[in-house]
């Protein structure tokens, strides 16, 4: 198991396995989704000038109004596939006037395997939809890319300091799972190349580990990247953790 996969590809597996089981995480679930389009209310009301308040009692009616409207018009739609289990919805980023147009969505159903979303997904956007697979995921990631790079490329002695003179800490918890942490490397005792060098390199063996269908690549706007597991992938990860452990750097707590 694991032809093929680079040194570097092995040790993220390796490490990202080790979070996965001292933190006790299941494996990533997936989920439809349809974007939901609200309608444009026929009362001679203006939305627009009822959003700009948000703490105003108009604003919420007609929010919920709209949102009751665009909802039930899409499960009415989508009754034939939509699981009575999963009928919950998000509303994506922004409001004022977005608050109008594609900001809200409707789950059709979770399932445990991508490849399965992934075609309902796609018997949707045949049907007209505006669908897509998105990941449910336990937490943040299994592994962060700052995690990589101070396991197997030593940037942990070039830890930013915090005010107190103190190195800036590895790692945080909420609900025994770790935080992503923003950039906090000293670039300039690690020279500029040589980090961007590393980055990339990480960058790389994460997506081609996703092309493999080992993991997921997860993202924190610029902030940070990191990746869980497939099922599959958490098995190779399984092999490799018990057969080559002695060989994986891994990260000091």
């Amino acid at each position: 198991m694991g032809r093929g996969l680079s040194d570097l590809q092995k040790t993220i597996l390796q490490l990202a396995y080790e979070n996965h089981v001292s933190e006790g995480r299941n494996i990533p679930r997936y989920q439809v989704m349809v974007e939901v389009e609200p309608p444009i209310p026929l009362e001679p009301v203006d939305p627009i000038a009822a959003l700009q308040d948000y703490n105003s009692e108009a604003y919420w009616t007609k929010y919920q109004e709209l949102q009751d409207r665009a909802l039930g018009a899409a499960e009415q739609r989508l009754e034939d596939i939509l699981s009575e289990a999963a009928r919950w919805f998000y509303r994506g980023p922004g409001a004022s006037h977005q608050t109008l147009t594609k900001t809200w969505g409707l789950t059709i159903t979770t399932l445990d395997d991508k490849a399965e979303a992934d075609t309902l997904t796609h018997q949707l956007i045949e049907r007209g939809e505006s669908a897509l697979t998105s990941a449910l995921l336990d937490g943040y990631a299994a592994l962060f890319t700052h995690e990589v790079l101070i396991a197997a490329f030593g940037f942990g002695e070039h830890r930013k300091t915090t005010i107190s003179g103190r190195p800036a800490p590895l790692r945080g918890y909420e609900d025994n799972r770790r935080l992503p942490y923003g950039k906090f490397f000293d670039r300039s005792a690690i020279g500029e190349e040589r980090y961007n060098t590393a980055v990339v390199s990480v960058s790389r063996a994460f997506a081609r580990l996703e092309e493999r269908g080992l993991v997921i690549r997860i993202y924190g706007g610029h902030q940070w990247m990191g990746i869980d597991f497939t099922p599959e992938g958490l098995v190779l990860a399984a092999y490799l953790s018990v057969n080559t452990h002695d060989n994986v750097t891994t990260l000091s707590q």
